[in-house]
């Protein structure tokens, strides 16, 4: 059953279950139809989020700037998300999977030399725009991500868990730096060609090149995982 509304700039919020009708349009009830289109909403309220709170920083959009930006009421917003710390959280859990996924993969791997080269790989490989542009809000609101997301999230995306995935349990700081140098050299690429006539494209195509010819030649020297990992196996088999 479809509903038309002819009334000018209205928004009816109803259970779960409704349909979310706007001027002039004609929406399906349909249940699955119905979530693609708060699906659609709820990343159409992130995306511009994340770009005012980059431009103008955390605490100085409001609400009501969000909203007026989206053309929708402050009761539609609040309809999607509870306040903007739900919205940061929402973005923070997204970025978590991904870097889920990483350890993952990670932990999958053979413990050999290169393992860290490659994870960075891996991770820059999978850059987009939309994660660029969480990396700027990273980098612009540091003392958010800090409060929301713990001290591993005030930088771009937190790599403390795949460094420590990465470092033996023996490793020194000296050898986390490296680790953490791999990831980070993806993120200062295209994070400084916003202070250059530098498009995110080309960015990420020259943030891959870099990452590649540090892994290349940080191989041997970053991956401390084999050197521990060996005697234990060794100690098993002549036990």
């Amino acid at each position: 059953m479809s509903l038309f509304l002819t009334e000018r700039s209205v928004n009816i919020f109803l259970s779960e279950r409704s349909v979310r009708m706007y001027s002039g349009r004609m929406v399906n009830s349909d249940p699955q139809t119905h979530g693609r289109i708060g699906l659609a909403t709820r990343s159409r309220i992130r995306d511009t989020a994340l770009r005012l709170f980059t431009e103008r920083g955390f605490e100085g959009t409001s609400t009501k700037d969000l909203a007026d930006e989206l053309g929708i009421t402050k009761s539609s917003l609040y309809y999607y998300f509870s306040s903007k710390d739900a919205i940061v959280l929402s973005l923070l859990e997204e970025r978590q999977h991904e870097i889920d996924d990483l350890l993952a993969w990670v932990r999958a791997q053979p413990a050999e030399p290169g393992l860290a080269g490659r994870a960075a790989v891996r991770w820059v490989d999978g850059l987009d725009e939309g994660v660029l542009q969480g990396m700027r809000f990273a980098r612009a609101n540091r003392p958010v991500m800090r409060r929301l997301g713990g001290a591993g999230a005030a930088s771009p995306f937190g790599f403390h868990r795949i460094i420590d995935a990465l470092v033996p349990e023996n490793g020194t700081d000296a050898d986390r730096l490296r680790v953490a140098a791999l990831f980070e050299a993806g993120s200062s690429v295209v994070l400084a060609a916003d202070d250059l006539d530098v498009n995110d494209a080309e960015a990420l195509k020259i943030a891959r090149e870099v990452v590649r010819r540090l892994a290349a030649t940080a191989a041997d020297a970053v991956d401390g995982r084999p050197a521990t990992r060996a005697p234990r196996r060794a100690a098993a088999e002549s036990a």
